[in-house]
């Protein structure tokens, strides 16, 4: 007996191994022995594919199906079963255009026809490559210029679309390359989103860096600003560096003022000059420089005495909105930042002076 078991057992080990060699087979599908047609498209993420049956007839349509990746595809109208909207997870995320291959198919089991659709899916193309003002926190970028302090650091963030108006950063690839030209006076570093960047100063004030971000997803959608660094911990920056006004007319340039140092009790001096003031003066303080007479008043505008720059253009010609920020005790003050504004009365006899 105790034989008769053994021979059993051994028998059924051999049987074991032998089954695990067999290699498995998949299951058939109902189309494997179907008439193919062939077809491809390309698609882009958030846009619609529209893949064929093999037959149109009515009939049928309770014998005809489709399959496809459902991570990949969603099919939004029931009605319309062809239409496959591409989803973000379709791509493949270490190329830079994302491309990926997916296969649907579609058959109808009455006509024993079946359709196979390679569909390559990629990114869709960028429209939209700029600094993300609400999300950029320590700095402020104007005109491609900004300022910086001493050991100061900042946090910017650039928005990716698909439009130029309403567009969508989830179809497009997020991956931003980052470059300072001058590591030692301002580093950038992206963040694991490298849509984000993180600012730091290293270099003493007047030294600069031009810091560089590159859409991964087409490398001809680029963001330049420079960053200067200044001895001081308040910013201010104009909304305009130049305009062009008529005689008798009154306007003010709005201004954005930055920096750890800004609290509610700063202000900023406002003076019109015939020239433009030179580097070295544009670090200096506005006040100084007006109480020592080192800049000249201008005779073609007068300021109205209001708090916000506002001014009045009196005749032709061209003159320097100068506008300075600085603290209640004016301990630390902003770069003075500049305007020009050129006035014509009509006859076009202006005097263009250079910066």
């Amino acid at each position: 007996m105790k034989k008769k078991l053994s021979r059993l057992l051994c028998a059924l080990l051999v049987m074991t191994m032998v089954l695990a060699m067999v290699p498995a087979v998949s299951a058939a599908n109902v189309y494997d022995d179907f008439a193919e047609t062939k077809k491809t498209a390309t698609a882009t993420v958030g846009s619609t594919v529209s893949v064929t049956f093999p037959c149109s007839t009515s009939s049928h349509a309770a014998a005809r199906g489709i399959e496809y990746d459902e991570n990949a595809f969603t099919a939004k109208e029931p009605k319309y079963p062809g239409k496959l909207t591409v989803n973000p997870e379709a791509v493949d995320t270490t190329k830079p255009d994302g491309a990926k291959e997916y296969e649907v198919v579609t058959y109808c089991k009455t006509c024993n026809k079946v359709t196979k659709t390679t569909i390559t899916v990629k990114y869709a193309a960028i429209r939209s490559f700029a600094i993300d003002t609400a999300e950029t926190t320590g700095i402020t970028i104007n005109k491609n210029v900004a300022e910086m302090p001493v050991d100061g650091s900042a946090v910017v963030r650039v928005k990716i679309l698909d439009s130029t108006s309403k567009g969508s950063e989830d179809n497009v690839n997020p991956n931003v390359y980052w470059r300072s030209s001058n590591p030692g006076a301002v580093d950038v570093t992206p963040r694991k989103d490298s849509r984000y960047a993180d600012l730091q100063v290293y270099g003493k004030a007047g030294t600069k860096s031009t810091i560089t971000a590159v859409a991964e997803g087409d490398e001809s959608k680029t963001i330049t600003f420079t960053v200067t660094v200044t001895d001081n911990n308040l910013t201010l920056s104009l909304a305009k560096e130049e305009m062009s006004l008529d005689v008798n007319k009154t306007a003010n340039v709005s201004y954005t003022m930055g920096g750890p140092a800004k609290t509610n009790s700063c202000y900023v001096t406002w003076f019109l000059s015939s020239k433009a003031p030179t580097s070295a003066q544009r670090r200096e303080s506005l006040q100084k420089l007006i109480s020592e007479k080192t800049i000249a008043p201008t005779s073609v505008a007068q300021l109205t005495g209001d708090d916000k720059g506002t001014f009045e253009t009196l005749k032709n010609g061209t003159f320097y909105l100068l506008a300075q920020a600085y603290t209640a005790n004016a301990a630390k003050y902003s770069d003075v930042q500049v305007c020009r504004v050129y006035v014509r009365d009509g006859s076009y006899d202006v005097e263009i002076i250079a910066t």
